[in-house]
């Protein structure tokens, strides 16, 4: 029985501490969680961008979809993270990474998804550090 309890709490504490940085990031308050989230979730629509592009599914309407959703967020975050100078760069590189992915895809060509990747992966340090 000791050992459940031990197992149960050493389990809570794990998951407090798999969480803090989730709740740090960013630039105070409440926004952190938002920036932190909206970097996730802006980088699996990246990912899911990259697949509807890929050479056994182009599927341009899919891919607009995604890129729509990123730049829903990206205004969503700009509004939240106006004054981080490193999240405004991020969100910046990302829009222009879009921006030639859609230039891309509707002139029929398959665009490299490594620029939108590297952004992303800025915008999520620049969340977890800020």
């Amino acid at each position: 029985m000791a050992a459940r309890r031990r197992t149960a709490a050493l389990a809570a504490l794990l998951a407090g501490v798999l969480a803090l940085p989730l709740v740090t990031g960013c630039s105070g308050g409440r926004d952190d969680t938002d920036c932190g989230s909206l970097a996730r979730t802006i980088g699996e629509d990246a990912d899911r961008l990259g697949q509807a592009m890929g050479d056994d599914s182009k599927d341009p309407q899919g891919a607009q979809e995604f890129v729509d959703r990123i730049n829903r967020d990206l205004d969503k975050l700009s509004k939240q993270d106006g004054d981080d100078s490193s999240v405004k760069g991020a969100t910046t590189e990302i829009a222009a990474a879009v921006s030639d992915i859609q230039d891309g895809i509707a002139d029929g060509e398959h665009p490299a998804p490594g620029p939108l990747k590297n952004a992303v992966a800025a915008l999520n340090k620049a969340c977890a550090a800020g």
